[in-house]
């Protein structure tokens, strides 16, 4: 992105000017982690910087290990299912606005998530998941996440996962 900014502008761009991928691409797909990266630049259209830091601390969160020898882990990493959708709505509820329900300062063509425009019936919804039920000890580091800076509101963390707005990225 910083290269392609370079090319058009002839300068090299400050912070708040490097464009994001959602910006340049109108659809954004991947698999498995890469499908959790996908969402993050897409759908919450997050710069790369910002994707990057909440990816590690996602992966933190929901790859743990439980069986440590001195501090050193002598079991596989631990995937829980419960773990992975927690983080998730804590990104979309950290990076979503509640009246705009994306991550791009409230432009025109917007439509309100409560509208019956908006509503459709074959629009992709989260659930929640039983797949994974787990309990969780003292040490487990459920609070890993950390929480952003105080802001007056937070997004909705059951938001839907397809944007069906006009001149939205798709993922």
């Amino acid at each position: 992105m910083h290269r392609t900014f370079v090319e058009i502008e002839g300068r090299a761009p400050r912070r708040h000017e490097i464009p994001k991928p959602c910006d340049h691409f109108d659809l954004i797909v991947g698999t498995g982690t890469g499908g959790l990266i996908a969402l993050m630049l897409g759908r919450l259209r997050l710069d790369l910087e910002t994707c990057k830091e909440l990816y590690v601390r996602m992966t933190r969160m929901v790859f743990q290990t439980d069986k440590t020898f001195a501090g050193i882990p002598y079991r596989s990493t631990l995937f829980k299912a419960s773990m992975l959708e927690q983080a998730i709505k804590e990104a979309v509820r950290e990076h979503t606005v509640l009246d705009a329900e994306g991550n791009d300062d409230g432009t025109s063509d917007i439509v309100s998530p409560l509208s019956t425009a908006s509503r459709s019936s074959a629009a992709v919804r989260r659930h929640q998941s039983n797949a994974s039920v787990v309990s969780f000890s003292a040490r487990s580091p459920a609070g890993q996440m950390s929480r952003p800076a105080i802001r007056s509101s937070y997004g909705d963390p059951n938001a839907r996962l397809y944007d069906s707005r006009e001149n939205r990225t798709k993922t």
